[in-house]
């Protein structure tokens, strides 16, 4: 049990901008991982609860690059006070480390005054920098922000279309309105008379399919198709997956059995769709096709099991790269990205016995189901792991980020 007295002090409500070491709390070595620091929050000298506040940890280290970590953490025994866990990314570089804690809860943010402690660098640890902490997880979102770009970039290409497509609606509306383009029915009284004679009647703006605002109505209805891959106009198109013919993406749950396609078209050898909704989406690109991507993932299982069941999937796992489970577990939401192929998905819980390490165990009898094997729970301190037999919630969809 920590004392009182070995807590740092940090009072919210300081207004006074400096800097305060805090060396005398914290010791950390370069690789250090789970480096723990007592700390107890305060607003005007009293005791701030932490209920429902989520405490983040962002500085700079020595090299100047800036990081931002949730600590693992415990409550002590007085309001306020816990004890909070560094991950080994915050002693990654020997030197003087800048920081602050804030506090975080909604949209409330409190953020205390600056902090500094030194790394001691370690002999054996030499030049080490905070790429090798990198998990997957980041490798993730960096890909996908790289995707999301791509397809901005091409949303932006179509937004340029359409705008060009209204310019022109407009030129059109203003001829008309100008009577400088002959109705249809002004063609045929012509050609009833001498050519000599003067065209009658008013050119009227509904002719030429717009509003008497210009809205351009055949362009912003859904145009109805069996095979978006045999289009050649950009567009909105809608499908019906139980209509005879209709060629859609390689699974599509119930709810999208029905919906749009959105189709954007250079030419026969380069064209990009989205199945809205769906998440599938689909390149040609110089002529070759991409695989079917889906980034955001599709739901291929929601329900509960146990070790011993065996769960059915609604499609096949191997059109996937990455099944990403959901476990509700312990009143907590934990998501595990697992390669398709992989047989162990691991995730960490907190109660009153401190922090858990939970490992589902799985096996794969076919493409279509999946067995549970095991499932292993082990707590801080605790020598043997603890077998868990009672049914877990778990969601599972599949994601396809690969162009390969």
């Amino acid at each position: 049990m920590v004392a009182s007295t070995d807590y740092l002090v940090i009072d919210l409500a300081m207004q006074t901008a400096k800097v305060k070491p805090i060396g005398d709390y914290l010791f950390a070595r370069q690789g250090d991982n789970r480096r723990p620091l007592p700390v107890w929050f305060k607003q005007n000298d009293q005791p701030f609860p932490l209920t429902d506040y989520l405490i983040v940890w962002e500085q700079t280290n020595a090299q100047g690059t800036p990081l931002t970590v949730e600590g693992v953490t415990t409550a002590g025994d007085v309001v306020g006070q816990v004890m909070f866990y560094f991950p080994s990314q915050v002693f990654a570089v020997p030197g003087t480390v800048t920081g602050h804690f804030a506090i975080k809860k909604d949209d409330q943010v409190i953020s205390s005054i600056d902090m500094t402690f030194e790394v001691a660098k370690d002999n054996v640890l030499m030049d080490i920098d905070t790429t090798p902490f990198l998990n997957d997880w980041e490798k993730f979102k960096a890909s996908l922000q790289t995707e999301t770009d791509q397809i901005k970039s091409n949303l932006a290409g179509l937004q340029t279309q359409s705008q060009a497509l209204s310019d022109q609606a407009a030129a059109n509306k203003q001829l008309v309105e100008d009577n400088a383009v002959a109705k249809k029915t002004d063609l045929a009284n012509y050609l009833k008379t001498s050519g000599d004679q003067t065209l009658s009647g008013k050119l009227i703006v509904s002719d030429l399919g717009l509003t008497s605002g210009g809205s351009m109505i055949p362009l912003v209805s859904a145009k109805p198709t069996t095979n978006v891959w045999a289009e050649t106009q950009s567009g909105l198109y809608y499908y019906d997956a139980s209509a005879t013919g209709t060629v859609t993406p390689p699974y599509l749950p119930a709810k999208n059995s029905t919906g749009y396609v959105l189709f954007v078209y250079q030419d026969v050898n380069n064209f990009y769709m989205n199945w809205l909704g769906s998440g599938w989406e689909e390149y040609k690109r110089n002529g070759v096709y991409g695989p079917w991507l889906n980034k955001g993932g599709i739901p291929i299982y929601s329900g509960s099991c146990k070790v011993g069941d065996t769960i059915q999937l609604t499609c096949d796992r191997t059109l996937f790269d990455v099944l990403r489970f959901h476990f509700y577990f312990r009143n907590q939401n934990r998501y595990v990205d697992v390669f398709y192929m992989e047989g162990q998905a691991m995730f960490m819980t907190t109660d009153t016995n401190g922090i858990h390490v939970d490992n589902f165990f799985m096996e794969y009898p076919d493409n279509t189901h999946i067995k549970i094997t095991q499932f292993k729970d082990q707590f801080t301190y605790q020598s043997t792991p603890t077998d868990v037999t009672d049914a877990i919630a778990v969601d599972i969809k599949g994601i396809k980020i690969t162009e390969s």
